[in-house]
């Protein structure tokens, strides 16, 4: 929210989405208060937060929840050196890069969306097959447990 005027740019993003000019209004990198806030203004569709099995995001998902809101996770490469996420058979679709299972795996129980960076024609079939992986409940809750409020990605735009 920094030093720009938040009841003005959210009614500036409102008359985008009135003109269809844009679908949805979306925040980025808002804490939950900043979130409740907005909702209070707007019909805001989603909070767009580092997530990953290290950084579980709870408060902010609980809240899109309650809401009927999205949370959309971005950045989740970094833990993928863990031993639990290692610890998935291999297969040519199931691969230490694919945490993105774990995340879609999680979108129906969670309310979360993964939007996955990739310029690599491999990463990115990669990518799209994490789809199709099963992901048990032992799985999810052994993954689920990585949660340690550990962040790895600090902008200095960030609210936190």
């Amino acid at each position: 929210m920094g030093d720009a005027p938040f009841e003005q740019t959210l009614d500036a993003m409102l008359e985008l989405s009135e003109q269809g000019k844009v679908r949805h209004v979306g925040l980025s990198n808002f804490t939950s208060e900043q979130v409740e806030r907005a909702l209070e203004h707007a019909p805001v569709f989603a909070n767009q937060v580092e997530y990953d099995p290290f950084l579980g995001q709870r408060e902010l998902v609980g809240l899109a929840v309650k809401h009927d809101r999205m949370v959309t996770a971005y950045s989740p490469w970094p833990v993928v050196r863990c031993s639990t996420m290692t610890r998935w058979p291999r297969s040519p679709t199931r691969t230490t890069r694919n945490p993105l299972r774990w995340r879609c795996a999680g979108c129906s129980r969670m309310t979360v969306s993964a939007i996955p960076k990739s310029t690599s024609p491999q990463h990115i079939a990669s990518n799209v097959a994490a789809l199709d992986l099963d992901v048990d409940d032992d799985e999810l809750r052994r993954i689920d447990g990585l949660d340690r409020g550990l962040r790895l990605i600090d902008p200095p735009f960030a609210a936190w």
